[in-house]
This record gives structure tokens, C-alpha cells and sequence, in this order.
């Protein structure tokens, strides 16, 4: 847990003076939408603790998996905002 810890900001520490359009945070995935492939999260860590989230760009075997679960994920995005959509980067499961 610590590395991740490290690791997530590291990478906060380089996006933020490289400028990168990409933000790391924690989420529970909350379900998955087979019809649009979009997953609804709930953000638990950073500048969007509490925002519900929506995320594309996971494959629907992982993503129905995930219910329930946290994540770290990185989005295409420098800031998130409460009931925005963005793509998904990555993922890490805890």
C-alpha cells in the first residue's frame, strides 16, 4: 500500500511539472453500463474526494468485475468534476 502511495505521488509530483493532462485518484466502482460501456465511480481520494464520476475505456470483463471494488485510476484529465465522463488510462487493483 505504502509504494502505491509513493508511487501515485511521484506521478502527481511529475504531472504537475511536466504540465500532463492526467490525474491519479482512488475510486469505488459503483456499476457498469454494458449498453454505453461506461462504469459509475464514486472518487474517494484528491481534489474530487465524494465526486460521482463516470469512466469509459474498460473492457467489460474487468469493469463487471471491479463492482464494489477500489482502484486506482489515471484520467485523461487534469481535474475531475462531479457527474463528468473520462477515459480511463489505467488501472491498478489494491
Amino acid at each position: 500500500m505504502m509504494k502505491r502511495v509513493v508511487i501515485l505521488s511521484i506521478t502527481a509530483v511529475i504531472s504537475l511539472v511536466f504540465g500532463a493532462d492526467e490525474i491519479d485518484i482512488k475510486v469505488r466502482i459503483e456499476g457498469y453500463d454494458a449498453e454505453s460501456g461506461t462504469v459509475r465511480a464514486i472518487s474517494l481520494s484528491g481534489a474530487c474526494r465524494g465526486a460521482k464520476i463516470y469512466l469509459t475505456g474498460i473492457d467489460k470483463p474487468i469493469a463487471e468485475d471491479l463492482i464494489s471494488k477500489e482502484v486506482f485510476v489515471t484520467l485523461n484529465s487534469s481535474t475531475c468534476e462531479e457527474g463528468k465522463t473520462y477515459k480511463v488510462l489505467s488501472v491498478e487493483r489494491e
